[in-house]
């Protein structure tokens, strides 16, 4: 009988041993699940930025074919300008011509 609560005493380190390494155990899973859910969110972040660098070069490309329109459009503005000047011109001096006949 002396033997007994020895016996009780080794059964429950034996216990308070198992139940610390299945904390532990649970703690160590819980920190690799938040480690991967850090390297997840890490992962968006960067894909995140990559997809608004992309918006942002996108943009540029945009704004620069507007701008090269918009020169191509004044440039033809002038070109149209100068012709009807021309005409008006000609038609000036043909008038001019035909007064002087």
């Amino acid at each position: 009988r002396a033997a007994q609560p020895q016996d009780e005493s080794a059964a429950q380190a034996a216990l308070q041993a198992r139940s610390q390494h299945l904390q532990l155990w649970a703690a160590q899973a819980h920190a690799a699940q938040a480690a991967q859910a850090a390297q997840a969110a890490e992962a968006r972040n960067r894909l995140i930025q990559a997809a608004q660098l992309q918006a942002q070069y996108a943009a540029q490309i945009k704004l620069q074919q507007i701008q090269q329109a918009a020169l191509l459009q004044q440039e033809a503005d002038a070109r149209e300008a100068e012709r009807a000047e021309a005409e008006r011109a000609e038609a000036e001096r043909a008038e001019a011509e035909r007064v002087a006949e």
